[in-house]
């Protein structure tokens, strides 16, 4: 399953030949709302311990995505309650690329 994060531009850059797949759209406060499969665990692994990746609860948890996520993703309309499915729905309206699909 695809895990979202919210990154900069340039973590994306660095990080990218980790991945299997990925998609992303530009957030207006110069960060980006990206969806991957990371290659391996290992990759997933030093790519969550950057300082600058805010992982979005997994899908499957349920659990909203809280005050801090919501702030980051405001310009898409998130709310602190919405989970990453909701986020997934309004994201793939944007870019079709942006959903849960494997």
């Amino acid at each position: 399953m695809k895990t979202f994060y919210i990154a900069t531009p340039q973590d994306f850059q660095n990080g990218s030949q980790h991945f299997v797949n990925s998609h992303y759209i530009d957030l207006p406060n110069g960060k980006i709302l990206l969806t991957c499969v990371h290659r391996t665990d290992e990759d997933k692994k030093r790519w969550e311990a950057r300082s600058t990746i805010i992982k979005l609860p997994h899908p499957l948890s349920g659990k909203p995505i809280g005050t801090e996520i919501a702030n980051e993703l405001s310009s898409l309309g998130a709310q602190p309650g919405h989970t990453v499915w909701d986020i997934a729905e309004i994201a793939k309206g944007v870019h079709k690329g942006l959903n849960l699909d494997s």
